[in-house]
């Protein structure tokens, strides 16, 4: 008789799940880093008050700052169409039809 641990069997389907959304995982993860990293530009890495509560409106506020550039940005036409990106990863290549 063969004994398998529920807790493996859970790991293992929980790794088949990351392999086979691995793409969806990557863009995820790719877009908080980028928003962290504008943040830490912005100075988010050395805030000037003390205490989680103006912590925590300090940071509030430089999000929302943000995210208005952003969507100024966005309606001013600052960022392209996503139809005429280059491809992410490989060579250009025709596609029968």
């Amino acid at each position: 008789m063969v004994r398998i641990d529920l807790k493996s069997l859970r790991a293992s389907r929980k790794r088949e799940d990351i392999e086979k959304n691995k793409a969806e995982y990557i863009s995820k993860r790719a877009g908080i880093e980028g928003s962290n990293s504008a943040l830490k530009r912005k100075g988010q890495d050395k805030l000037n008050v003390r205490g989680i509560d103006k912590t925590t409106v300090v940071s509030g506020l430089k999000v929302t700052v943000q995210n208005i550039k952003r969507f100024i940005k966005y309606m001013q036409g600052g960022y392209k169409p996503k139809s005429e990106l280059e491809p992410l990863c490989g060579m250009t290549a025709p596609v029968p039809g």
